[in-house]
């Protein structure tokens, strides 16, 4: 079964990439980069997978992914992230106990480098990918309930 996975930007698309990767699951990861349901559809007609998801943050425009799903009607489903993929890498980090929104880019940062990653890239799609081999996927479908439910459908258990 093909399986594409569309995301906002290259961070996330590491992140998804190594997730799916530690579950077994071959996906195509693709960014959107915007919120405009047209070019998904574009995107999802031109790749024709089997299954499709559409992994929106919530935490700069809250009504995003609400917009998203209502033009996309059914062609995918819209996986509402409460604030952004750093707010579960953190958690599967275990330095935050649940989704927050202040400004998971700004602990994300204070979190690698006390991990040695002060002199990377934060928002590279390698740096990204990585930590989803480091984040502890338990932990993670225990407190999001947006990760498990993607988790859910991506590997149908």
């Amino acid at each position: 079964m093909s399986v594409l996975v569309l995301v906002e930007g290259v961070s996330d698309r590491g992140f998804v990439e190594g997730i799916a990767k530690r579950v077994g699951v071959a996906v195509s990861v693709r960014e959107l980069q915007g919120n405009r349901p047209d070019k998904v559809k574009r995107l999802i007609e031109a790749l024709r997978a089997e299954k499709v998801f559409v992994l929106k943050d919530e935490h700069r425009y809250p009504d995003a992914a609400e917009h998203v799903e209502r033009e996309l009607k059914n062609r995918a489903v819209v996986v509402r992230v409460k604030c952004s993929l750093e707010s579960w890498i953190l958690i599967g980090l275990h330095a935050e106990g649940f989704e927050t929104c202040d400004d998971p880019v700004k602990r994300m940062r204070e979190v690698l480098a006390r991990k040695g990653y002060a002199k990377v890239v934060l928002k590279s799609r390698a740096l990204y990918k990585r930590l989803a081999e480091e984040v502890d996927i338990e932990r993670l479908k225990e407190r999001c309930s947006a990760f498990r439910e993607f988790l859910k459908a991506l590997t149908g258990r």
